[in-house]
């Protein structure tokens, strides 16, 4: 059986694809915190520093990532640990994932388990905005 996820930032949905360009949703997994700006999910901010001219912009000392970069990270893989878990409990299911080329990365990052490589496939697209109707026939099924 193959299962289509739709993974982004903001969210990933699994669906059955039941032919007739016609998808089943069969789980959803939201992330709220993608849809967050970093302003808002920043509470300190890193030191600032000025060259010794005082005509220089101030400039971070740390080079952290944004909280929305690392929500995404953290949400990519909880994602894994959860699409994993139902690949080793179903020899039967295959997965073909679909996101955008940033989180497709993060995504593949975390699926590295040489024994389910058969079970993946994967297509850099961001299908977000995509009507569903259009998807079987950008993705080939």
């Amino acid at each position: 059986m193959k299962q289509i996820v739709i993974a982004h930032r903001a969210g990933a949905q699994v669906f059955d694809y039941l032919g007739n360009n016609k998808f089943e949703l069969v789980s959803d997994h939201p992330n709220p915190l993608g849809r967050l700006k970093n302003k808002s999910m920043t509470d300190d901010q890193p030191g600032l520093s000025r060259a010794k001219s005082m005509t220089a912009s101030p400039h971070s000392l740390s080079k952290e990532k944004s909280k929305h970069d690392e929500a995404a990270e953290q949400f990519a893989i909880d994602l894994a640990k959860t699409l994993e878990s139902n690949l080793k409990g179903n020899s039967k299911l295959n997965y073909l994932i679909v996101a955008e080329p940033g989180f497709m990365g993060e995504l593949k990052k975390n699926l590295e388990t040489p024994a389910l490589e058969d079970q993946l496939q994967y297509t850099n697209k961001d299908l977000v905005n995509t009507p569903q109707i259009e998807w079987a026939k950008i993705l080939g099924l």
